[in-house]
């Protein structure tokens, strides 16, 4: 029955639940990304659940309920094994502010939970923009010298790129 009632928890009101290298994983639509749901976080969640839907009163007073230590383990246990393990940053794409950047393709396209990303930059990408900006341009060969621009490029884009290899 506790199984059931976190199921369509789930199913009805919940972000996507995964689970990745033993942690608890949320998607978030707004980031475009997963993000790491700490397992204390996980154990309130399920005792609320447990203690609002499986406490049995008899004229007002509590008699009996379900949410103990050990119904909150061992249903964060059923949790872990029940939601997909999910192999995650294997999509080459960036999650934007304004969508998610496919590197293969070099387009933008909206944000799935399928591109498996755990990391997201809170701006916006623009693609028409091939050169530096001039700001960025005149900051770099101010403080390291014009030689340095393409390096400072290369090192911005490892950055906010951790699939690009060194």
């Amino acid at each position: 029955m506790i199984e059931n009632a976190i199921g369509l928890k789930g199913e009805l009101t919940d972000p996507l639940l995964a689970n990745s290298g033993g942690r608890f994983v949320s998607y978030s639509p707004a980031k475009g990304c997963w993000l790491h749901v700490p397992r204390d976080t996980m154990k309130r969640e399920v005792a609320d659940l447990l203690l609002k839907c499986f406490s049995v009163t008899t004229k007002g007073a509590k008699q009996f309920r379900f949410s103990t230590a050990a119904r909150v383990k061992s249903t964060i246990e059923w949790l872990q094994t029940m939601t997909a393990d999910a192999e995650m940053d294997h999509t080459p794409a960036i999650a934007f502010a304004n969508g998610t950047y496919l590197i293969d393709q070099g387009e933008l396209v909206p944000h799935k939970p399928e591109h498996r990303l755990t990391y997201s930059i809170q701006g916006d990408l623009t693609l028409d923009c091939v050169e530096c900006p001039a700001h960025l341009h005149d900051f770099i060969v101010s403080s390291f010298g014009d030689h340095y621009v393409e390096s400072v490029q290369q090192l911005l884009r490892f950055v906010v790129d951790p699939t690009l290899p060194n």
